[in-house]
């Protein structure tokens, strides 16, 4: 559904990560535009080589070439390790990151792109204030992804996938100590869903739970 009114100044969403030590990563997605916020703006005291893109012609994580100045694009995911000040394992604290800016609103969309079948893996993200409903996403962009989403799980050393699933038929996980995803994309989640084709992924209001 489309919006009936603009978004107008700006607000902060307050997220916390997973409790991680200093090596682990989170997959973020900003709810808010804000061309000032920039990814090293986000996270500080993250190394500056420790911001990652997906390249889904390699199937390889890359460093964002400069994040002091690359602000979040919408509906985009980004691999972030912790702060360097975080403890080392098997201690663990959660991150608290601030997203300030416009909250998103209405009809979004973000190109995914496909090499070929054993590609295609594209790392977006929920671009609202608000989580939405995986199902719900699904069924809207069944003729351009996959059915599976993939949500970023690992943690450093750990055994088994970085990976835990969903689909239509309910959720996996990637380690036995890490969590089932429930069917409910959170503000600020990012994750990986797989393209059928060089096209679009859509989110609209109709997903907003």
């Amino acid at each position: 559904q489309g919006s009936t009114f603009d978004n107008t100044g700006n607000i902060n969403v307050i997220r916390n990560s997973n409790p991680l030590s200093r090596l682990d990563y989170t997959i973020w997605s900003s709810p808010t535009t804000n061309l000032a916020l920039y990814l090293k703006t986000f996270s500080s005291a993250t190394l500056d080589v420790r911001f990652n893109n997906y390249d889904e012609t390699t199937n390889l994580y890359s460093s964002v070439v400069s994040p002091n100045t690359t602000p979040f694009a919408l509906g985009t995911g980004y691999l972030i390790r912790m702060p360097d000040t975080a403890p080392d394992y098997p201690t663990t604290v959660s991150f608290a990151g601030t997203f300030t800016g416009v909250p998103n609103n209405g009809n979004i969309t973000k190109a995914v792109t496909y090499l070929d079948a054993t590609h295609g893996y594209n790392m977006v993200g929920n671009p609202y204030s608000s989580t939405i409903d995986a199902q719900t996403f699904i069924a809207a962009n069944t003729a351009n992804i996959e059915s599976s989403l993939y949500f970023w799980r690992k943690i450093n050393g750990a055994a088994g996938s970085a990976y835990a699933v969903y689909n239509p038929m309910g959720g996996t996980t990637a380690t036995p100590s890490s969590a089932i995803p429930n069917g409910t994309i959170q503000v600020g989640q990012g994750f990986f869903v797989k393209a059928k084709s060089a096209s679009n992924v859509s989110f609209t209001n109709a997903m907003r739970v």
